[in-house]
């Protein structure tokens, strides 16, 4: 009796095995398969031989088995519950890992520790004594440096500024405040001596009556300042472009609504590619979701689910991939 319920057990806890036989079964190749699920040949056979660490996270291997079992017509709800039951399996295992090693890490030996002390208090003495040697040194660096500012300082005092600034007057490519003075004075006069031709006078006169003709004039009273403005048809439309420009756009919130009929699985992201529902949805329910548009939706199992998109109904039969789904709502 035991014999027999064992070898009942072995094939749900090898979901890959099952889906491998019901295959062959049915004469299609990895190949087909894959095709017809939208997956690679590679994920197939990863499928099959229950090497779940090269596919994607679990809710996707849920699904790819869900729609492989579906394809081959087989049940998919006890080849998704073996699944479930290797990965509680392995997580156990992991878990129970990384509590050994934990505890390894945590645990250290007397004497290793009594022998860490004694080479650190040694080591502590050797940087004490050490730091006393630095600090006799640099006392008297200090002592030295400070007389030989003390002096340094007593001889720059004793020297005029004026006799600096004649000193260094006389050098090549150095200038000094008086040099820059006399630049300036020199300046101003070039300025003022410069004169206008009379055409160019008579062109910057006609110019200034045309911009006096089409241009508005604001002032401020207080200060006497005028701006020049372009014509008020301009004004208005610069007006315009920057009010486009500031008023935000206010994207209203939309509402999706999954009727589920059998078990699916339902992946829908908003425009921040937030989740708003990640999961395997059993039959039978509904469920109702709000967000930003546009929605990234992807569906398995799609023929299984109706959706609503603000009150209408919307039509996913065009994005059939198979047994999935996949579409933008905007």
């Amino acid at each position: 009796m035991d014999g027999t319920n064992e070898n009942q057990s072995t094939p749900s806890m090898e979901p890959g095995a099952s889906l491998a036989k019901a295959r062959e079964s049915s004469g299609m190749t990895r190949e087909q398969v894959a095709t017809k699920l939208h997956l690679s040949a590679r994920q197939i056979e990863a499928l099959e031989a229950n090497r779940y660490e090269d596919l994607p996270e679990a809710p996707y291997v849920r699904g790819y088995i869900r729609n492989y079992a579906l394809l081959l017509k087989i049940d998919d709800q006890s080849l998704v519950a073996a699944f479930n039951l290797i990965q509680d399996e392995v997580k156990k295992t992991i878990e129970i890992k990384q509590s050994a090693q934990a505890q390894v890490n945590t645990r250290k030996p007397d004497g290793a520790m009594i022998k860490m002390a004694g080479v650190g208090a040694g080591v502590g003495a050797v940087v004490v004594l050490v730091v006393i040697a630095l600090i006799s040194i640099f006392n008297g660096d200090d002592k030295q440096s400070e007389s030989a500012q003390t002096n340094t300082t007593d001889t720059r005092v004793e020297e005029p500024a004026s006799d600096f600034a004649s000193q260094l007057s006389g050098i090549d490519g150095v200038v000094t405040d008086a040099d820059i003075a006399d630049q300036a004075g020199t300046d101003i006069a070039t300025d003022g001596e410069s004169s206008v031709a009379p055409e160019a006078a008579a062109t910057n006169a006609a110019d200034k009556e045309a911009v006096t003709n089409n241009a508005t004039t604001t002032g401020n009273a207080s200060t006497g300042e005028q701006t020049v403005l372009p014509a008020s048809t301009n004004i208005e439309a610069v007006t315009d472009s920057d009010a486009d420009i500031a008023a935000p756009e206010n994207k209203a919130v939309s509402q999706l609504v999954l009727y589920v009929e059998k078990d699916s699985w339902a992946d829908v992201r908003d425009v921040s590619n937030k989740k708003l529902v990640y999961e395997t949805i059993p039959g039978g329910r509904v469920v109702t979701l709000e967000g930003q548009p546009p929605f990234k939706v992807f569906i398995g199992n799609a023929k299984a689910v109706k959706l609503f998109y603000n009150g209408q109904e919307f039509d996913i039969s065009p994005y059939y991939r198979g047994l999935v789904a996949r579409f933008t709502l905007k």
